[in-house]
C-alpha cells in the first residue's frame, strides 16, 4: 500500500490536466499535495528498509563471533533514524521556501499565457511591460517598488510556473483571482495526453498496490 498515496497524487494531476479549463495552484499547496504522496515511501519504505538492515545486520552478529562493531549498537542506528529525519524535515523546508513565491498553472496553452496576464493586470490596475528578450514583466505600482514577474514554462507536463519575486501578497491574490475568472473556452487548454498518462499512473499504482497487498494477505492466510 505505499504507493497508494503517490496513485492518488497522479490522480489529482490528472483530473486538473483532463479538467476543461487550466488550473492555478500555489506552488506550496502542489509540493504538500506531492509530499503526501510520497508520505508511503518517505516515513513507511525507507524507515522500514532501514529497520529490516539492522534486524539482519543484528542477527549476523548475533551468530558471529568476535567483537562487536559501531553498526551493531542500537545508538548507530537510532542516529541513522534520526539523521534520516532530520534531513527529510530539512529538505521539506528548504523546498517550502523555494516554491513560496511561484504559482503552478496547469493544463494551460502556453501560447496564451502573455494574454491571460495582460487582461488580468489591466483588471487589476496595475502598469505592465512584457520583456522582449525572456519570458517576464515589470510590474509597476504607485506606492511599491518595481517589481518583475518571470515564468517557466515545460510543454510536455502541460505546466506553467509563474515567479512572482518580490510582488505584494495583495497584488498577488487580486491577480491570481483574475486570472482564474478570465479561463474560459478550449483554446487556453492544452494537450489532453499528460492528464492521460497520469491517469494511467494513478490506476497502476492504486490497483497495483491493493492487488500485491491482497495477494501478500492471501499467504499470510494459506500458510497460516
Amino acid at each position: 500500500m505505499l504507493f497508494v498515496p503517490l496513485g492518488l497524487y497522479m490522480l489529482f494531476l490528472a483530473s486538473m490536466h483532463l479538467n476543461d479549463r487550466p488550473t492555478l495552484v500555489r506552488a506550496t499547496y502542489d509540493f504538500w499535495c506531492l509530499l503526501w504522496g510520497l508520505a508511503g515511501v518517505l516515513f513507511l519504505g525507507i524507515p522500514g528498509s532501514l529497520s529490516r538492515l539492522y534486524e539482519v545486520l543484528h542477527l549476523r552478529s548475533l551468530a558471529s563471533i568476535g567483537t562487536r562493531s559501531v553498526i551493531d549498537e542500537p545508538v548507530f542506528w537510532t542516529g541513522v533514524f534520526g539523521f534520516y529525519f532530520v534531513v527529510v524535515v530539512g529538505l521539506v523546508a528548504l523546498e517550502l521556501r523555494h516554491r513560496r513565491q511561484k504559482t503552478y498553472l496547469y493544463h494551460l496553452n502556453q501560447s496564451t499565457l502573455k494574454t491571460l496576464l495582460g487582461e488580468a493586470f489591466h483588471h487589476a490596475d496595475v502598469v505592465f511591460e512584457f520583456h522582449a528578450d525572456r519570458d517576464g514583466v515589470t510590474l509597476s505600482f504607485p506606492d511599491a517598488p518595481e517589481t518583475q514577474l518571470t515564468w517557466k514554462s515545460k510543454p510536455y507536463m502541460g505546466l506553467c510556473i509563474l515567479d512572482w519575486g518580490s510582488t505584494p501578497e495583495s497584488i498577488r491574490a487580486i491577480i491570481e483571482e483574475k486570472l482564474q475568472s478570465f479561463w474560459w473556452g478550449p483554446e487556453y487548454t492544452s494537450s489532453l495526453v499528460p492528464g492521460a498518462i497520469f491517469m494511467s499512473l494513478a490506476t497502476v499504482m492504486v490497483v497495483g498496490s491493493m492487488g500485491i497487498s491482497l495477494l501478500q494477505l492471501f499467504v499470510r492466510l494459506w500458510w497460516n
